[in-house]
């Protein structure tokens, strides 16, 4: 079955229930949901520089991370998005275990880390562009990135 929706390329997807879908475009903060019947454009602003959405985690309905280009996460609470401008590189994936436990990755070997609070930057172990992040608890994560690294994240 295919399904349209934002008439423009899409990057991501991610959601909770087959009624409740989030679906990040690669221009002008695309972001769009999908409510089991239609799908409506919840974030779209032109004037801000972020072209592309680069990855969407959450840990619930009302409690959604968008990553994107230029440092720049989204963070929608329920009701509104927020943006959160966290680094200088390019970010391109998102993950956390809970809430309070989220990563973000991107170029030149940038992790930022948030606590529930606060986004920080990690230590970086390489410069190599990490691409992708996953985890199976918040002490068993793993990043790959250019050149065949790989990153095993095991906590503090």
């Amino acid at each position: 079955m295919l399904i349209t929706g934002a008439g423009k390329p899409l990057r991501n997807v991610w959601g909770t229930s087959a009624t409740d879908v989030y679906v990040g475009g690669l221009f002008n903060l695309t972001i769009i949901h999908y409510d089991g019947q239609e799908w409506s454009t919840v974030t779209s602003d032109p004037d801000e520089s972020w072209p592309v959405v680069t990855d969407i985690w959450g840990s619930s309905p009302v409690n959604i991370f968008a990553s994107g280009t230029k440092g720049i996460i989204k963070q929608f609470n329920g009701n509104e998005w927020h943006t959160l401008s966290v680094a200088n590189e390019n970010l391109h994936s998102i993950w956390g275990s809970s809430s309070e436990n989220v990563f973000a990755v991107g170029d030149r070997g940038t992790i930022f880390h948030y606590d529930g609070d606060e986004w920080y930057q990690m230590e970086q172990p390489t410069n190599e562009h990490l691409s992708s992040i996953w985890g199976s608890s918040d002490t068993n994560i793993f990043i790959v990135g250019d050149n065949g690294i790989i990153l095993h994240y095991e906590g503090e």
